[in-house]
């Protein structure tokens, strides 16, 4: 499992991080429905993204994927998806960093 986490809000705030391991509650969850998918039959061969998150925090968990960046690319896919459902027209606009 890959999990990443970062704080909703300012207060506190430690910024994005990669664990292996599930290290708080948010990230705990996701390990277990990250099991609980990969003891199904029918997940040999697939991939998952969770979003999971409260009030203050979020994680996001990974299962099945080579790396981080074909996860991304795929929820960006899955994103135009939804929008072109909607008749809306999703675009993408890199910004540089300064």
């Amino acid at each position: 499992m890959a999990a990443q986490e970062d704080a909703k809000s300012g207060e506190g705030r430690q910024g994005p991080r990669r664990e292996s391991e599930s290290h708080d509650e948010l990230t705990g969850v996701g390990a277990k429905l990250l099991e609980a998918f990969e003891a199904m039959p029918e997940s040999k061969g697939r991939r998952i993204v969770l979003f999971i998150e409260d009030d203050s925090r979020c994680a996001t968990c990974l299962g099945g994927w080579d790396s981080d960046m074909d996860a991304i690319a795929a929820v960006f896919a899955h994103l135009a998806a939804v929008f072109e459902a909607n008749e809306k027209k999703m675009m993408l606009v890199p910004m540089g960093r300064g």
